[in-house]
């Protein structure tokens, strides 16, 4: 299976975006080989995207046809440069035999800017270290560069690894000396700049069924067709998030419901990455508590980014973060960006991060004020005034930005549900997963809102209808 890579904006179209549910690209798309055809590569995408796999089996299999490519860690190569950070007398022969040679491309992956920065590296610096290693040869070296959407020196690769005019016009021959005195042919507009920024695209549903396959998946047409009946997609567009579907369903059989596949979907991305270095360690459990604070603080004060460094306090920069010192006060600095690291966020701009979902945001929240009144830290008077406003009648009423919250609290807390379902049923149909509520609280839910919307004229009220697909689930009588 060949991934496909989207050009960003810059380099696409001003028609290039991601449509509504986030999966489908549509701006220009290539593969591995137009995108090799560009000298200098700096490929962003999300944690768990798949931009580790692809840069090693790409280098894998072009070393294995004979050609000088290099996959390597940027953080070691920034310590010791590039020969000594290869491990094996194979790949070291290979790279002295490309720096011998006068003609030979060389092919160098380098992962990745996020992980360097852990060990307090530089990017800038690394690039130089990386040209001292390919000085008199940087025209035959094509150089892939990896990062999660983190502040990146974009510039660096122009400066500190430019492409030799003479690479350029060796490639294109005399096209180059024509777009010169001529300008450029329609032809010469569609060959690869030598500059260029890319990112890994999630999978189609055809990727969905051979990488199911490829986790033996015995019948991975019936699993997409779950996935789309139970509305998981979300879950099953990047490749550790369909593991960890094929994983369940496996053991299962089924896509389980939202709210279950929600639980173990936090709880996979609340874990640090195999192989990767953190700045610190961090218990599952600790992150665990760490969100949901971070959650309900997201949703009470509808900030919805999270500061994670100096970047987000530049003027102009939009509205004011979450600062997480306060609520965090029991970790560590260490520990504070090891959490915001963790895959349950991406990246929110200028120096911020984000929940990756707006359902996991909601359902931390709910979870965090569950914590809190169990545990004796909040009243549940104290509670309900987070969630509900008087009316001018003294009439309690949600507060429409956390009838989410409420949603999944009232599965939680029959307190909670029975307030909700007096003032205003139709959150517990609307928000979090009916199919989560007991067969009693679902009926109570659906009697409530008829007795109280049953009558009369069209109200402009509305059931989405996932939620309802959900609520037909329920073995209703």
């Amino acid at each position: 299976m060949e991934r496909k890579f989207g050009v960003n904006a810059s380099d696409a179209s001003s028609e290039a975006s991601i449509d509504s549910r986030g999966n489908v690209y549509l701006g220009k798309t290539i593969g591995w080989s137009t995108l090799l055809e560009s000298q200098r590569v700096l490929l962003v995408a999300e944690a768990g995207a798949g931009k580790t796999h692809e840069c090693d089996a790409q280098a894998e299999d072009l070393f294995q046809r004979g050609e000088a490519a290099f996959f390597l860690r940027l953080e070691a190569v920034a310590a010791n440069g590039i020969r000594s950070s290869l491990f094996g007398e194979g790949l070291k022969k290979r790279f002295d035999e490309w720096r011998a040679s006068s003609s030979q491309v060389g092919y160098f992956f380098f992962d990745s800017i996020d992980e360097l920065q852990l060990t307090h590296g530089d990017f800038r610096n690394a690039l130089k270290r990386v040209h001292e290693d390919m000085e008199g040869a940087l025209g035959r070296a094509t150089v892939v560069v990896t990062s999660r959407p983190v502040d990146i020196d974009r510039r660096a690769f122009a400066d500190v690894l430019p492409v030799p005019q003479t690479a350029i016009e060796e490639r294109h021959g005399e096209s180059f000396v024509r777009m010169a005195l001529q300008g450029p042919t329609d032809e010469d507009k569609r060959r690869s700049p030598p500059f260029r920024e890319v990112t890994l695209l999630s999978f189609s549903d055809e990727e969905i069924v051979e990488f199911a396959r490829g986790q033996g998946v015995t019948n991975p047409d019936h699993l997409l067709a779950e996935i789309r009946a139970r509305h998981a997609e979300d879950f099953a567009r990047r490749p550790q998030d369909l593991i960890e579907l094929c994983d369940s369903w496996r053991d299962f059989g089924k896509i389980r419901s939202h709210c279950d596949q929600l639980k173990s979907h936090i709880k996979a991305r609340l874990r640090a990455r195999p192989k990767r270095k953190e700045p610190a360690e961090l218990t599952l459990n600790k992150a665990r508590i760490g969100v949901q604070r971070l959650a309900l603080a997201a949703m009470l004060g509808r900030r919805l980014t999270i500061r994670c460094s100096a970047g987000a306090d530049v003027e102009g920069s939009g509205d004011a973060p979450l600062v997480p010192d306060d609520l965090l006060s029991d970790f560590t600095p260490s520990e504070m960006d090891t959490l915001l690291q963790r895959p349950i966020f991406v990246e929110g701009g200028y120096g911020r991060v984000r929940f990756h979902h707006r359902s996991v945001l909601e359902y931390l929240a709910a979870t965090e004020i569950d914590h809190l009144v169990s545990s004796g830290a909040l009243a549940v008077s104290a509670a309900k005034r987070m969630l509900f406003s008087l009316s001018d009648t003294e009439a309690l009423l949600p507060k429409p930005s956390m009838r989410p919250v409420a949603g999944w609290l009232a599965k939680m807390r029959p307190e909670i549900f029975d307030t909700v379902l007096k003032v205003e049923p139709s959150t517990l149909l609307l928000y979090g997963d009916p199919e989560a509520l007991s067969d009693d609280q679902c009926a109570q839910a659906l009697r409530a809102y008829v007795q109280l919307h049953g009558a009369g004229q069209w109200r402009g009220l509305e059931m989405p209808a996932l939620q309802l697909e959900r609520l037909a689930r329920k073995p209703l009588h």
